[in-house]
C-alpha cells in the first residue's frame, strides 16, 4: 500500500481548501444534519455531534488507508471555518 503525501492545500484568492479536522465536527454537523440540504445530497441527515466526528475519521481513513479518496474543507480567507467540503471518492488513481 503507498503512503500518502502531506495533505494537499489548494489555495486561491478567496478561498482556502484545506484538510478537515475534528475541530470542524460542528460545522460538518450543522451541513450534514440539517434535512433540507441533506435532500439534495442523497443522503440520510446526520443524527448528532458524535456522527459527525465520525464522518471526519472516515474521510481521514479513506484518504490515510485506503487511498480511494479525499475530501477537503472550504473556507474563506475573510471568515476561516468550514462552509463545505468537496472531494474525490472511489478514485481509481
Amino acid at each position: 500500500m503507498q503512503q500518502p503525501q502531506s495533505f494537499p492545500v489548494i489555495e486561491t484568492k478567496r478561498l482556502l481548501l484545506r484538510e478537515i479536522t475534528c475541530s470542524d465536527a460542528a460545522n460538518i454537523y450543522l451541513i450534514h444534519g440539517d434535512p433540507e440540504v441533506m435532500r439534495w445530497f442523497g443522503a440520510d441527515p446526520l443524527p448528532d455531534l458524535a456522527a459527525a466526528e465520525n464522518m471526519i475519521k472516515k474521510f481521514v481513513k479513506t484518504r490515510t488507508e485506503s487511498l480511494t479518496g479525499t475530501r477537503w474543507a472550504i473556507e474563506t480567507h475573510s471568515n476561516p471555518e468550514l462552509i463545505g467540503t468537496c472531494g474525490f471518492f472511489d478514485w481509481n488513481r
